[in-house]
């Protein structure tokens, strides 16, 4: 990022200090010019290191995102969540789902961490149970549906 920049305030630094023994240039005048093109330097190294830092992370990030993966892709989920109690099953949704939002057509569903997924009620087991009992009239759009159980699925 700030390489090149930085190539170019050395370089009048350089110029300064070439000036300045001259005899061309004040040493009052030596000294403020050459505390700013420290100070402009000092800030492109600053951010060249938070730059870095900021690789560094997301690299970290990506290698334990493809450790979690490949983890994940030897859990039999079908096992785990048929042998699991109702507490640990609920600990599982928390962990994993952040919102689950109901549409009259779909659902979207946000995982932590990851972009919204949009599913059909059928993509996610869910079945048409009838209309919705109400104290108030049932419009035709109202539609209540049910979750199948997962054991009777194993």
């Amino acid at each position: 990022m700030g390489g090149p920049f930085r190539w170019v305030l050395r370089s009048e630094q350089r110029k300064l200090l070439q000036l300045h023994y001259a005899g061309e240039i004040s040493s009052a005048l030596f000294a403020d010019e050459e505390r700013r093109l420290a100070a402009q330097i000092e800030v492109l190294v600053e951010a060249d290191s938070a730059q870095a830092i900021e690789e560094q992370q997301a690299l970290d990030l990506a290698t334990e995102f493809d450790q979690v993966v490949d983890y994940l892709e030897t859990v039999d989920i079908e096992t785990l969540w048929g042998s699991a109690s109702e507490t640990e099953r609920r600990t599982l949704l928390n962990e994993l789902l952040d919102q689950i939002e109901v549409h009259e057509d779909q659902l979207v569903v946000k995982v932590h961490g990851a972009p919204p997924l949009n599913m059909t009620f059928e993509e996610t087991g869910l079945v048409r149970a009838g209309e919705f009992p109400s104290c108030r009239r049932a419009e035709e759009t109202d539609i209540h549906w049910r979750l199948r159980p997962w054991a009777a699925a194993s």
